[in-house]
């Protein structure tokens, strides 16, 4: 690789959601290293187990991948999640990288944003999607159609919503950088 190639990696989120969504569009499946990118880049903590559950699991990343282009929405969510390691926030964040149109990245931090911004609590946000949308895959698609009619009254597309959700829990959130510099002098 050349030097210069590297850099996709400090730019991880770019690299994702230019080269791997469309390798992913042309291909129909990921690589290894594309799919433990997307893993990474959601939960870096994460990555051993979900090696674990891809093992276990006796399948290949490119034939899970190509399983999941076929699959229909609920599938696709059902087909990552029987994964070990896998569950409904990191299999978010897949389907976002392979269907950045469609699917959104969801968890307990980005569904108290989305109550913030519809000004419900959290709790009946998730009596609003049927469910938690981290634990339940209908909730999950719930949660997602919320998003992306949200996102468009507000003129966002479905990935800056999710941007949006993720950038007003870093700063207002629990030991969001608001509170956090609040200790500060």
């Amino acid at each position: 690789m050349e030097l210069k190639e590297y850099l996709r990696y400090y730019h991880l989120e770019e690299y994702l959601f230019r080269d791997v969504s469309w390798n992913f569009e042309k291909n129909k499946t990921l690589t290894r290293e594309e799919f433990l990118a997307i893993i990474i880049w959601k939960s870096n903590r994460s990555k051993t187990n979900v090696v674990y559950g891809i093992e276990a699991s006796e399948s290949t990343v490119a034939d899970l991948m190509a399983q999941v282009w076929e699959a229909a929405d609920l599938n696709k969510i059902e087909l990552l999640t029987e994964i070990g390691g896998i569950a409904i926030p990191i299999a978010s964040a897949i389907l976002s990288v392979c269907y950045p149109r469609r699917f959104t990245v969801v968890d307990y931090r980005s569904c108290a944003a989305l109550a913030k911004v519809l000004n419900v609590e959290p709790k009946a946000l998730r009596k609003q999607l049927g469910g938690d949308p981290s634990a339940k895959p209908e909730a999950y698609l719930a949660y997602v159609e919320r998003c992306k009619t949200e996102g468009e009254r507000r003129g966002f597309d479905i990935r800056t919503f999710d941007q949006i959700l993720w950038g007003m829990d870093f700063y207002e959130g629990k030991d969001g950088l608001k509170e956090i510099a609040t200790r500060l002098r």
